[in-house]
């Protein structure tokens, strides 16, 4: 059996149950025409390619409309997770611009020693 991506082109309409009950009950009808006489067996032949090539074609159709819709959604994803980088950098240079523009004091334990009139501080 061809497995999904590997040229089968059923493979799209066999996750689409729709589809394939579809074409089954086409089938069905028109193998029951061609039991009762009402066309020949090759006329049944051909309507049922005919169908089968409808069928595939419109499995293929959703398949494209399903890959733009994520496609689309994965371009969506991208631009929030963006959107959300910058907003989180905005706020950071913010917090950054309001804490630089504070006054800073800055303590520094120093010890001093005296000997005789001369003091040292380090």
């Amino acid at each position: 059996m061809l497995e999904r991506g590997s040229g089968d082109p059923t493979a799209n309409v066999r996750q689409q149950p729709d589809l394939t009950q579809t074409f089954m009950a086409q089938r069905l009808a028109i193998a029951q025409q061609v039991q009762s006489g009402k066309i020949t067996a090759a006329e049944g032949a051909a309507a049922i390619e005919q169908r089968r090539s409808e069928m595939i074609s419109e499995g293929q159709r959703r398949n494209a409309i399903a890959q733009m819709a994520a496609a689309q959604q994965r371009a969506a994803n991208a631009a929030a997770t963006a959107a959300d980088a910058q907003a989180f950098s905005n706020a950071i240079w913010a917090a950054n611009a309001a804490f630089a523009a504070q006054p800073q004091t800055v303590r520094v334990q120093t010890t001093c020693m005296q000997l005789g009139h001369m003091t040292d501080c380090y």
